[in-house]
Protein backbone atom coordinates (compact mmCIF):
# COMPACT_ATOMS: atom_id res chain seq x y z
CA UNK A 1 0.00 0.00 0.00
CA UNK A 2 1.29 3.46 -0.85
CA UNK A 3 1.87 6.22 1.68
CA UNK A 4 -1.05 8.09 0.13
CA UNK A 5 -3.27 5.02 0.54
CA UNK A 6 -2.26 4.58 4.17
CA UNK A 7 -2.91 8.25 4.87
CA UNK A 8 -6.34 8.03 3.23
CA UNK A 9 -7.15 4.93 5.30
CA UNK A 10 -6.02 6.59 8.52
CA UNK A 11 -8.09 9.69 7.79
CA UNK A 12 -11.14 7.56 7.02
CA UNK A 13 -10.70 5.55 10.23
CA UNK A 14 -10.35 8.76 12.24
CA UNK A 15 -13.49 10.22 10.65
CA UNK A 16 -15.48 7.08 11.45
CA UNK A 17 -14.20 7.08 15.05
CA UNK A 18 -15.06 10.76 15.54
CA UNK A 19 -18.55 10.24 14.09
CA UNK A 20 -19.14 7.20 16.28
CA UNK A 21 -18.11 9.13 19.39
CA UNK A 22 -20.39 12.02 18.56
CA UNK A 23 -17.55 14.31 17.52
CA UNK A 24 -18.54 17.93 17.12
CA UNK A 25 -21.30 17.43 19.67
CA UNK A 26 -21.65 18.63 23.21
CA UNK A 27 -19.41 17.12 25.88
CA UNK A 28 -21.25 15.58 28.84
CA UNK A 29 -21.11 17.59 32.04
CA UNK A 30 -19.14 16.13 34.91
CA UNK A 31 -21.30 15.07 37.82
CA UNK A 32 -18.42 15.36 40.26
CA UNK A 33 -19.45 18.39 42.28
CA UNK A 34 -18.16 20.91 39.76
CA UNK A 35 -20.48 23.95 39.68
CA UNK A 36 -23.31 23.64 37.13
CA UNK A 37 -24.47 27.08 36.05
CA UNK A 38 -27.95 26.60 34.56
CA UNK A 39 -29.04 28.29 31.36
CA UNK A 40 -32.68 28.12 32.46
CA UNK A 41 -34.74 26.84 35.37
CA UNK A 42 -38.36 26.47 36.32
CA UNK A 43 -41.21 24.05 36.81
CA UNK A 44 -41.68 21.44 34.08
CA UNK A 45 -45.21 21.92 32.75
CA UNK A 46 -44.94 19.64 29.71
CA UNK A 47 -42.41 16.99 28.70
CA UNK A 48 -41.96 14.44 25.92
CA UNK A 49 -38.86 12.68 24.64
CA UNK A 50 -38.51 15.51 22.08
CA UNK A 51 -39.67 18.70 23.86
CA UNK A 52 -39.80 20.20 27.34
CA UNK A 53 -41.70 23.27 28.52
CA UNK A 54 -40.83 25.23 31.65
CA UNK A 55 -43.31 27.46 33.48
CA UNK A 56 -45.87 26.99 30.72
CA UNK A 57 -44.06 29.17 28.21
CA UNK A 58 -40.44 28.33 27.46
CA UNK A 59 -40.07 25.28 25.23
CA UNK A 60 -36.80 23.57 24.32
CA UNK A 61 -35.79 20.62 22.18
CA UNK A 62 -34.42 17.58 24.05
CA UNK A 63 -31.03 16.18 23.08
CA UNK A 64 -30.88 12.49 22.22
CA UNK A 65 -27.83 12.37 24.53
CA UNK A 66 -29.58 14.14 27.42
CA UNK A 67 -28.19 13.80 30.96
CA UNK A 68 -31.13 13.69 33.37
CA UNK A 69 -30.16 13.45 37.05
CA UNK A 70 -31.03 14.30 40.63
CA UNK A 71 -29.06 17.26 41.98
CA UNK A 72 -28.84 15.50 45.35
CA UNK A 73 -27.52 12.07 44.32
CA UNK A 74 -26.27 12.57 40.74
CA UNK A 75 -28.21 9.41 39.87
CA UNK A 76 -29.96 9.21 36.53
CA UNK A 77 -33.68 9.94 36.73
CA UNK A 78 -36.33 9.42 34.01
CA UNK A 79 -37.02 12.57 32.00
CA UNK A 80 -40.72 11.87 31.50
CA UNK A 81 -41.26 11.82 35.27
CA UNK A 82 -40.01 15.39 35.70
CA UNK A 83 -43.43 16.98 35.07
CA UNK A 84 -44.34 19.22 38.01
CA UNK A 85 -40.73 19.32 39.26
CA UNK A 86 -38.51 22.38 39.67
CA UNK A 87 -35.44 21.82 37.51
CA UNK A 88 -32.32 23.48 36.20
CA UNK A 89 -31.28 22.89 32.61
CA UNK A 90 -28.22 23.32 30.44
CA UNK A 91 -28.67 24.32 26.83
CA UNK A 92 -26.70 23.99 23.63
CA UNK A 93 -28.44 26.52 21.43
CA UNK A 94 -32.13 25.77 21.88
CA UNK A 95 -31.54 22.12 22.82
CA UNK A 96 -31.54 20.90 26.41
CA UNK A 97 -28.44 18.76 27.02
CA UNK A 98 -28.77 18.31 30.79
CA UNK A 99 -31.51 18.56 33.39
CA UNK A 100 -31.00 18.51 37.15
CA UNK A 101 -34.04 17.94 39.33
CA UNK A 102 -34.22 19.97 42.54
CA UNK A 103 -37.71 19.12 43.83
CA UNK A 104 -41.44 19.62 43.71
CA UNK A 105 -42.95 22.99 44.59
CA UNK A 106 -44.93 22.97 47.83
CA UNK A 107 -48.45 24.14 46.92
CA UNK A 108 -48.78 27.02 49.34
CA UNK A 109 -49.30 30.74 48.77
CA UNK A 110 -46.82 31.67 47.38
CA UNK A 111 -45.36 28.32 46.20
CA UNK A 112 -41.89 27.34 47.43
CA UNK A 113 -39.27 24.75 46.53
CA UNK A 114 -36.99 23.57 49.33
CA UNK A 115 -33.37 22.61 48.80
CA UNK A 116 -31.03 21.27 51.49
CA UNK A 117 -27.33 21.24 50.70
CA UNK A 118 -23.75 21.95 51.75
CA UNK A 119 -22.87 25.49 50.79
CA UNK A 120 -19.28 25.70 49.56
CA UNK A 121 -19.10 29.39 48.74
CA UNK A 122 -21.00 32.48 47.78
CA UNK A 123 -19.98 33.73 44.35
CA UNK A 124 -21.45 37.22 43.97
CA UNK A 125 -25.21 36.67 43.90
CA UNK A 126 -24.94 32.89 43.56
CA UNK A 127 -24.80 30.11 46.12
CA UNK A 128 -22.49 27.25 45.08
CA UNK A 129 -23.08 23.84 46.69
CA UNK A 130 -20.85 20.79 47.11
CA UNK A 131 -23.04 18.69 44.77
CA UNK A 132 -22.52 21.28 41.97
CA UNK A 133 -25.91 22.98 42.28
CA UNK A 134 -25.75 26.75 41.76
CA UNK A 135 -28.68 28.91 42.91
CA UNK A 136 -29.25 32.64 42.40
CA UNK A 137 -29.99 34.80 45.42
CA UNK A 138 -33.06 37.00 45.16
CA UNK A 139 -32.83 40.75 45.75
CA UNK A 140 -31.63 41.67 49.25
CA UNK A 141 -31.37 37.99 50.31
CA UNK A 142 -28.30 37.04 52.32
CA UNK A 143 -26.97 33.83 53.77
CA UNK A 144 -26.37 33.46 57.53
CA UNK A 145 -23.17 31.52 56.73
CA UNK A 146 -20.55 31.35 53.97
CA UNK A 147 -20.31 27.56 54.11
CA UNK A 148 -21.94 24.53 55.68
CA UNK A 149 -25.33 22.87 55.66
CA UNK A 150 -28.15 25.26 54.74
CA UNK A 151 -31.83 25.08 53.91
CA UNK A 152 -32.85 27.17 50.94
CA UNK A 153 -36.30 28.37 49.92
CA UNK A 154 -36.57 28.94 46.17
CA UNK A 155 -39.29 31.11 44.65
CA UNK A 156 -40.24 29.01 41.60
CA UNK A 157 -41.82 31.95 39.79
CA UNK A 158 -38.73 34.16 40.17
CA UNK A 159 -36.14 31.34 39.87
CA UNK A 160 -34.35 32.81 42.84
CA UNK A 161 -33.59 32.03 46.47
CA UNK A 162 -35.88 33.95 48.81
CA UNK A 163 -34.46 32.66 52.10
CA UNK A 164 -31.38 30.84 53.39
CA UNK A 165 -31.35 29.36 56.89
CA UNK A 166 -29.31 26.97 58.99
CA UNK A 167 -31.35 23.81 59.67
Amino acid sequence: MTVRGRLHGALLATAVLVAACGGGGVKPIALDGSPRFPDAEGVVTSVTVKKITLDGGRTYDVSRKLQSFSTYTMETVPLLQRKGQYVQIGLHGHTMVWIGTIGAPVPQKPPVVFYLGRLVRIDGSRLVFRDGTVLRLGPSVTSPTKSGLVRVEIDPSQHAVRQVSIP
